[in-house]
Parts: structure tokens; sequence; C-alpha cells
């Protein structure tokens, strides 16, 4: 029944998940910045400008809310680096939502940025227009993706090369990705 749900259910999820699908805290800490700043966004204008701005070792912290974006996707294209990663993440785990009115969500063409605790759902009026909340392209190796709730797009996923670069050693781990409902596309 649960398969059958996932793939036909009703439009809401279910709150009662199986042990298994529910993702587990991270087995280590969120990373601490290295001499980097920690901002804290309150609104979507800070967080676009914060994502342009960012530098080795910032940590983007959103307060709780539910933020809206549309028009150009959310650009991460500033490099972090091993010892100082970028990182956005919810001030308090569980209390950002992002929805994206749009084509892709997060672009991430840089590497070493770390996406955590944040629940992005698809919100286009035609499910077309929503396709990837992360596109990650190019040299953006390193991007970790963990502890995330993904819901309502075509491939809430994408990783592929651009100008002959290609992002490796990435990590997906501890997310719910699913859809509300069968999408409506070609």
């Amino acid at each position: 029944t649960l398969l059958v749900w996932l793939d036909r259910g009703s439009l809401q999820p279910r709150l009662d998940w199986p042990a298994w699908a529910v993702p587990r805290p991270s087995a280590s800490p969120p990373r601490q910045p290295a001499a980097g700043r920690e901002i804290l966004i309150s609104d979507t204008s800070q967080l676009v400008a914060a994502l342009a701005q960012a530098q080795p070792g910032d940590a983007l912290r959103i307060a709780p809310g539910t933020y809206r974006f549309s028009g150009r996707s959310l650009r991460a294209e500033r490099p972090g680096r091993a010892e100082a990663p970028i990182t956005v993440t919810a001030a308090v785990p569980g209390s950002v939502t992002l929805e994206f009115d749009l084509l892709e969500g997060f672009l991430v063409a840089a590497p070493y940025w770390i996406f955590e605790q944040l629940t992005i759902v698809g919100v286009c009026r035609n499910d077309d227009d929503c396709e990837h909340a992360f596109h990650v392209v190019a040299n953006a190796d390193h991007v970790t993706i963990r502890d995330n709730e993904l819901r309502d797009f075509n491939a809430h996923l994408k990783i592929n090369g651009a100008g002959g670069q290609f992002p490796d050693h990435g990590m997906v781990s501890g997310n719910r990705i699913f859809n509300t409902r069968a999408r409506r596309t070609d």
C-alpha cells in the first residue's frame, strides 16, 4: 500500500512515514564555519544577495518561515574550500520552507557547498515549469545535499556537465524526495 500511495496517493503527503523513509540527523553535526561569517537570512532578497557574495566558510542560516521565489534560479557560483565550505541551512532545523516557482531552484556551479535541513517545494502552476530543486553543474565538486525534504519537482536533482567540466565527489544523504501527486508533463 505504501508504494501505491507513493505512486498515486492523496494530494497531501502522509505524516506516518515508515522508519526507513524518515531522514535521520547526520551522523556528524553540521560543520561550523572556518573563519567565515554567520549570516542570518530573513527574506528572499537577503538570500539571493548572500549567495552572490558568499565566501569560503560562510554559514547562511535562514530564519524560520516560508519564502517564495520566482524568476531566476538561486545561484551558488562562488567556491567554498575543502576546509571552509559554504553552508545554506535552516537557523532552526525543520523550520524553513522554500517555495520555488522556478524552472530550477538552486543552480550550483561552484565547489564545496552544503545545503541542509531545508524543505523545498515546487509551486509552479504548470508542472513543466518546476523542473529541479537543485541543478548541480560544471565544476561543482564536493556539493552536499543532506537532510532536506524536496517535493513536487519533475526531477528533484539534476547533475550534469557544462563547458567540458563535470561535478564529482558530491553527496546526497538523508533526504526525503517525493511528489504529492502525479506530475502533468509530457
